[in-house]
């Protein structure tokens, strides 16, 4: 789900195909420079020491504190990068679409579904219009990519 590369065009059309199938027909897609998400974000939400328990919590713990499927619930939440492991990127996303409620609920619902790794942040509706039920949608995602050493060196050299 977290592709090697950007793949920007290939994004943008991605969603405009789920749109176009939840039956949007007025969309607007806009990107932000990516943004580098910091390993230390990635583990310190994975160490339970991060994140302590509040007093007197008794339920489950929380979804970060269970071990992995295949994994073992010891000490392995450490994670180390190093010069060959992938750095993770966002991609800030921000769509506006116009449709009835029906439509943008089965975009939002298809969104998590893709074979890419989004992430819903943001969501504001309004109503449109008073005779047809449309609603106007301001959504905010994010989509993932990674990328290794030798690939962030590369585009450094390129910019050059």
């Amino acid at each position: 789900k977290i592709p090697p590369e950007q793949q920007i065009p290939r994004l943008l059309d991605k969603l405009r195909r789920i749109a176009k199938e939840a039956g949007i027909k007025d969309i607007t897609l806009s990107t932000q420079n990516e943004q580098l998400v910091p390993l230390q974000d990635i583990t310190s939400t994975a160490s339970p020491e991060a994140n302590p328990p509040p007093a007197g919590n008794t339920g489950p713990p929380p979804p970060a504190e269970l071990p992995k499927e295949g994994g073992s619930s010891g000490n392995g939440s450490e994670v180390k990068e190093t010069s060959s492991s992938p750095s993770l990127y966002r991609i800030p996303i921000d769509i506006k679409a116009k449709g009835k409620y029906r439509s943008l609920a089965k975009f939002l619902e298809n969104i998590p579904r893709s074979d890419r790794l989004f992430t819903i942040n943001g969501l504001n509706l309004q109503r449109v219009e008073e005779i047809i039920p449309l609603l106007k949608a301001e959504i905010r995602i994010n989509a993932y990519y990674r990328r290794r050493q030798g690939q962030e060196e590369r585009k450094q050299s390129l910019r050059r």
